[in-house]
C-alpha cells in the first residue's frame, strides 16, 4: 500500500518502516498488540483479496508474528 492507497493515512501508511516502529513502540512501552483488520476492504488492508493474499503491512506482521522479522 502506499500513500494514496484506500485507507492510508498518516502516520498509518503500509509500509515496513511503519510497522518496525510500531512494533519497536509497543515493545519499548510493554504493550500488548494484535493485527486483527481481515478484511480487503476495511483499512488498513492485512490483505489484498479473499484469496488471502497479503498486503505489504500483512506481509511485514506476519512475518513479525512468526519471529522472522
Amino acid at each position: 500500500m502506499a500513500g494514496d492507497d484506500p485507507g492510508a493515512h498518516i502516520p498509518v501508511i503500509s509500509d515496513v518502516e511503519y510497522g518496525r516502529r510500531i512494533t519497536a513502540y509497543f515493545e519499548k512501552k510493554g504493550i500488548s498488540w494484535t493485527a486483527w483488520c481481515f478484511d480487503p476492504d476495511w483499512p488498513p488492508q492485512l490483505i489484498s483479496d479473499w484469496d488471502y493474499t497479503p498486503t505489504t503491512q500483512g506481509a511485514f506482521f506476519r512475518a513479525y508474528m512468526l519471529g522472522e522479522d
